[in-house]
């Protein structure tokens, strides 16, 4: 036997007792317990197709888990080398077959002010806009009440311009009664793809560091834990990103194998 057999056999034996120790954990839930009413929409505002599913389906999972509808809002389709046709259809067949989102909850814009390019930057007074003015598209009629803004954080996770303006944008949004405003962390390189055994080991680590999770909700500023360690989850970012054809290039196979995002993401509630 080689020298270096045993210790491939050892990391094998762990890897599988803390895969298996974070499944037994079960998914950790959307922090805040269940949606308010029955008519809860939670509103992920994103910044092209694909953002839906290689960053936010463990808060989408959680979301929809806790009772609310999940609408996404895309505020560009992705145009940027010509493909914004062909992407906006992908995105809204990832959101509706993979990620089970209602087809009249999806939205993908095409604005002028909000074109996809690392050197468009974007207002934070049009995104304001273009989020208020689907928030009242879908309460008109007061069918639907957005009790949840989500989006990401001021690093962008990837730190493309187009995110950051538009977690910027959406931070620069007046508050509303009822409603919170969550962002996802962006997490350093080697954690961002630390894969499946970065995830199990975040959720160890939180349900050994966090009291029980609670109905009550969070406190502004407070960070919660959310997604977790399945195939299901694997298998609906494989899904999802297959969905994105035109984008399925080589290094996003390896961001399917090696993202930590496809399993937990940290989400900070800001007000």
């Amino acid at each position: 036997m080689d020298d270096w057999t045993p210790h491939v056999v050892w990391a094998v034996l762990v890897l599988a007792l803390v895969l298996g120790l974070a499944a037994q954990r079960g998914p950790k839930r959307w922090p805040g317990g269940v949606a308010a009413s029955d008519r809860a929409v939670a509103l992920l505002v994103t910044a092209h197709p694909d953002d839906e599913i290689m960053f936010f389906l463990p808060a989408v999972r959680s979301l929809q888990a806790a009772g609310f509808d999940v609408s996404v809002l895309c505020l560009s389709n992705g145009g940027y080398d010509g493909l914004g046709k062909t992407r906006e259809k992908e995105a809204v067949a990832c959101c509706t077959e993979v990620m089970g989102l209602k087809r009249a909850l999806v939205r993908v814009l095409d604005d002028e002010a909000l074109q996809d390019g690392p050197a468009s930057p974007w207002a934070a007074k049009d995104v304001g806009a273009a989020v208020q003015a689907w928030v009242a598209e879908l309460e008109a009629g007061g069918k639907h009440r957005v009790e949840a803004l989500v989006t990401f954080d001021d690093g962008g996770v990837s730190g493309h311009p187009n995110h950051i303006d538009t977690a910027r944008g959406v931070r620069a949004l007046p508050p509303r009664d009822g409603q919170t405003v969550w962002e996802l962390l962006s997490a350093p390189v080697p954690v961002k793809f630390s894969g499946a055994i970065g995830a199990a080991l975040a959720l160890l680590l939180d349900s050994a560091t966090t009291p029980a999770a609670s109905a009550a909700p969070v406190k502004p500023g407070a960070v919660s834990l959310v997604g977790s360690v399945s195939p299901d989850m694997a298998l609906a970012l494989h899904r999802g990103m297959q969905a994105h054809r035109s984008q399925y290039v080589w290094f996003r196979s390896l961001y399917v194998a090696f993202s930590r995002y496809a399993f937990v993401a940290g989400m900070r509630r800001l007000a």
